[in-house]
């Protein structure tokens, strides 16, 4: 995994939107055996799995809360993938 780390602030950031929009998706990612780090593994293995080189933001939030949401999810191996993002300025 070769994510920059503003990206990871990004996604962080929506993260805790997220959390602060729902607090019971803060006691999932609480679940200690789900990282910031298994996320990005989980959503870069799904994107490279899906072919595609680009997403948005709705895809990846949708990623990143599948990840915290199901317990029995696979990370997948690591991916090298280098992750960047854009917030939309609107």
């Amino acid at each position: 995994m070769k994510s920059n780390n503003s990206a990871i602030a990004v996604m962080q950031q929506m993260l805790q939107e997220r959390c602060i929009a729902e607090p019971m998706f803060a006691i999932k990612m609480a679940n200690p055996s789900k990282s910031m780090e298994g996320a990005i593994n989980y959503l870069c293995s799904q994107i490279q799995k899906s072919g595609l080189c680009v997403v948005d933001n709705d895809t990846v939030m949708n990623l990143l809360v599948h990840y915290f949401d199901e317990n029995e999810i696979e990370e997948g191996a690591k991916v090298n993938c280098n992750s960047t993002t854009v917030r939309d300025s609107r």
